[in-house]
This record gives C-alpha cells, structure tokens and sequence, in this order.
C-alpha cells in the first residue's frame, strides 16, 4: 500500500512539473503521507485523532504557502512564455 500511494504521489507530482515550477510544485510533495492515509482508508484500515491532526497540519501548510505566493508565481510557464512573447 505504502509504494502504491508514493507511486501516485511523485505520478502526481511529475503532472505537476509539465505545468508549474518546482518551486511552486514543491510544498504538494508534503501530500504524500496523507494520500497513504486516503488509500489506506480506502481498505478498511482505521484513522487515530494524531493522523487526522496530521493531515489537517500539512493541508493547511499546503494551502498557506500556496495562498502567500503572487498571481504570476501561480500562473504556469507556458502563460509565463506567453507573456514574455508579448514584451517587446
């Protein structure tokens, strides 16, 4: 179970490097532990109130360093290139 959820975790996050910068795409990878506790949710396993406190933590960590960063920081690189073109 726990390959599987690393699997999808860095599948995910390699989506995400075609479409942002790494240094945007960077907090996601702290997803990984929890997308292990959804899976393992997903065959019967039982949550403790600590996992749950865990999980809300690295969401909400996510959440704010993606809310604290600018409009063009979040706007993908081929916007970006787009953008650029336009400069003279």
């Amino acid at each position: 179970l726990g390959v599987f959820a690393q699997a999808v975790a860095y599948g995910l996050w390699n989506l995400a490097l075609e479409h942002v910068d790494a240094s945007v795409a960077g907090p996601y990878v702290n997803l990984v532990p929890v997308v292990g506790v959804v899976l393992a949710l997903a065959i019967g396993e039982t949550l403790t109130a600590l996992q749950i406190a865990g999980g809300v933590t690295v969401a909400l960590g996510v959440w704010m360093n993606h809310r604290g960063r600018s409009p063009q920081v979040r706007s993908s690189r081929k916007e970006r290139a787009r953008l650029a073109e336009q400069v003279p």
